[in-house]
This record gives structure tokens, sequence and C-alpha cells, in this order.
């Protein structure tokens, strides 16, 4: 790797982060416990929602939402095909169907209308997981209007989008208020918004969700004794009254350890802090991308659009290149910039097209924009340790790479 090597994406961790962490070390805790009980308050304050419960990762939180709702055997689930693999394998974890619906060929986020046609068709849709794809918020009021209509249930998948926000009612809200939805998942892997190495959070405004999502993140477990169920366990006789067992807990569900560390928490803390600076640097350095790709004032490199009002998360920066009129296609534009020490990458490649799947749905499904999104996409460096200079190199790397490679004759014919 050169020296001034770019990834396209990095965590930005400074000394209040690893004074956090050290302190969390030392404390009594290092699985979950009160630091983990403040990140969780914390979130939900900053998000405007009343409970956030935090976990393992973004996948454990898509998971949960799952067990919570009940999704089992013969329910379905519909999500967009542009996304990481587990919102599609979550309901699967349950013994539930997925259905994909294609997206909006401008935002890249699953296409509202799309799954109305999905909904004509299909019986037993329990929920729709909208993924607020690169950090634009999904048309949250039409999926809104869509759950009440076929009695759905919204579980927003945020990882992209931690820090922004959609107007609503003439307010801005943020995504994972839950204002729009029943269910919002999140993800703190070390490249999303905010970090605390791996881990992740499911937020709601409903009570019973927030206690049933407690007990599944920990083997199904509860040591609340309002909450026991068999009283002549948890419960000594003596003289005339019932004493307490200490020792005694009850598994009342099924499930797995998606416990976070309070160490991890700690991390998630400090850096919760400073989101919104992170948001603020995200969005003037897409800003600038922006700025000196219409001065180039050329048709070959074409951002995503930010369509709607409010703040979009930024958590990727996508250009679409006509791929197949270069010389070596996507793949020898991406090798040609890591040479330059410009580390890029896809995101994604449409779900149903992996083995896995292909053999899942025995069929071959294909739905144009999807595809005709990621013959073209392309994500480049945007992380808060970026500088305009950056940007800047970036942008002219990538358009000498093209001058050098760009040949419209070798478009394929249809």
């Amino acid at each position: 790797m050169k020296k001034n090597f770019l990834p396209y994406n990095s965590q930005q961790i400074d000394e209040k982060d690893i004074k956090s962490v050290m302190s969390a070390l030392r404390s009594p805790y290092l699985t979950t416990g009160p630091i983990a009980d403040e990140f969780e308050k914390e979130l939900a304050q900053y998000l405007g929602v009343k409970y956030a419960v935090v976990c393992a990762n973004g996948t454990a939180a898509l998971h949960l939402s799952m067990l919570a709702l009940g999704i089992g055997s013969g329910d379905k689930i519909i999500t967009s095909p542009i996304s990481f693999v587990a919102d599609a394998n979550a309901p699967r974890f349950c013994g539930a169907d997925v259905i994909f619906a294609d997206i909006d060929p401008i935002t890249i986020n699953l296409d509202p209308q799309e799954v109305r046609k999905v909904l004509k068709r299909e019986k037993n849709v329990k929920a729709i997981i909208p993924v607020h794809f690169a950090g634009q918020p999904c048309r949250m009021d039409e999926f809104n209007k869509i759950a009440k209509e076929f009695n759905l249930n919204i579980i927003e998948d945020g990882c992209h989008a931690l820090g922004g926000s959609y107007i609503k009612d003439n307010k801005s809200v943020k995504v994972g208020s839950c204002a729009d939805s029943l269910l919002t998942t999140f993800s703190f892997h070390p490249i999303k918004n905010i970090t605390t190495g791996e881990g992740g959070a499911i937020t709601t405004n409903d009570k019973n969700l927030y206690k049933k999502l407690r007990l599944l993140r920990s083997h199904g477990n509860t040591r609340n004794s309002d909450d026991f169920l068999m009283h002549d366990l948890s419960h000594t006789n003596f003289k005339q009254s019932k004493l307490l067992n200490p020792w005694y807990y009850e598994m009342q569900y099924l499930s797995h350890n998606y416990r976070l560390t309070d160490f991890q928490a700690a991390l998630g803390k400090s850096q919760l802090k400073k989101l919104d600076k992170f948001i603020r640097k995200r969005n003037e350095l897409s800003s600038l991308y922006d700025k000196l790709f219409e001065e180039l004032d050329q048709k070959r490199i074409l951002p995503l659009d930010n369509l709607f009002e409010g703040t979009h998360g930024r958590h990727l920066y996508v250009v679409r290149i006509p791929m197949n009129q270069l010389n070596g296609g996507r793949a020898k534009l991406m090798m040609d910039l890591l040479d330059d020490g410009i580390q890029t990458q896809v995101h994604y490649i449409p779900i149903y097209l992996q083995p896995n799947y292909r053999e899942y749905f025995k069929e071959k499904l294909y739905f144009p924009f999807s595809e005709e999104y990621y013959k073209n996409c392309l994500s480049l460096p945007l992380f808060v340790g970026m500088t305009n200079k950056d940007v800047k190199r970036v942008v002219s790397s990538l358009n000498n790479i093209l001058d050098k490679n760009w040949n419209p004759s070798s478009k394929k014919k249809k």
C-alpha cells in the first residue's frame, strides 16, 4: 500500500474515545452493564425515540427485530435487493421467506410503488424493511401509508443513516425516531457513522417490544422479579412470607447471546457526542465532490442525487459511470485507482445474485433498476478524516483514469 493510501471508509477515533474505553476496562463490568444502559438512554434521547436496545451488531439487530415480532414459518418480508445480505438473511433465520421489490433508480432506495406491486400478488407479508441507502432517508411517509393499508410492520434499516433526518409534518425527525415505523435498526461497525468496534442497536416507541428485545438479546433470560412466571421456583416460603431466591433467573424465550460489552458501549457514548460534527463533515466532503464533478462538465461521472429535505446521513458517496465504455470495465478502473493509492468499493451486488439466493429462489430473478445500478456504481472514499485535498485528489485521479481508458466503441450492443 502507498504511504498516502486513502481507504473508501474508515473510523475516526481520538484520545477521548480511548480514555472512555480504558475507563470502562477498569470498571467492575466488562459485558453488558451500566455503561450499556447509559448508551441506550443517550442514543434514544439523541434520536427522539422512547427506547433503544444495544446489541452485538447490525445483523443481530435485524434478527432480534424479527424475533420480537414473532416472525416465523409462512411469513414473508419485503426488502431491497441493493443492500447488505443481512436484510434478507434475518427473516430466513426465523424460518420466514424474503421477497424483493425493485429500487427507485434515482435514490437507490426501495421504491414504495414496487412494494405495492408485490403486495398485490403476495399473501402473508408481515413486514417491510426499507433501507436508507448511503444515508439518504427513504420515503417513509409512503411506507407508513402502505403499512397501515396492508396491516404490516415497518422495520427501518438505518445502518447507513445514523445522524440523518427527514421532514414529517413540517418538522425534522431523525432516522431512528420511529416516526413512521415500529422498529429501526443500526450498525456500529467501524465504517459506520459512529462505531463501537462491532455493535448495533434497535429503537422503538413500543414499551412491550422494548422489554422483549432486552430479554431476547440475552438468551431470552430475565432476572427481573416483576417479570417472573414460575413463582414456585422463584421464591422460598419462610414463615408467613415468601423470600425471593437471589440466584433465580428465568429463560422465557429461546434466543441468542447478542449482548454488547460495556467497553464497546463506552466507545459508543464517546462517539455519539461527536456524531453531529461527523455528519456535517461527511456532508461538506460530499458537497465538494458534487461541485468538482459538476465543474468537469461531463456526463460520464454521475453522483447519486439527494432529492429530499432533511439531513443526508452520507455513509457512502456513490457515483455511476458507464462501465461498459471503459477498457477493462470497472475491475480495471478500481485496480488503477488502487495503484494511485485510492480504494473504492461496490455497494452492493444484488442479493438475489448471490449463490445461496440463486438456490433459495429456484428461479432466475430480474430487477431492472437494481441490475442497471449495479453495473455502473462505484463508492468513492468518504470518511471524517479526509481533507478537501483528498477529495480533489480522488476526483483528479478518477477523471485521469477515465481519460486513459475511455472507449465508447467498447460499448456492447444489445
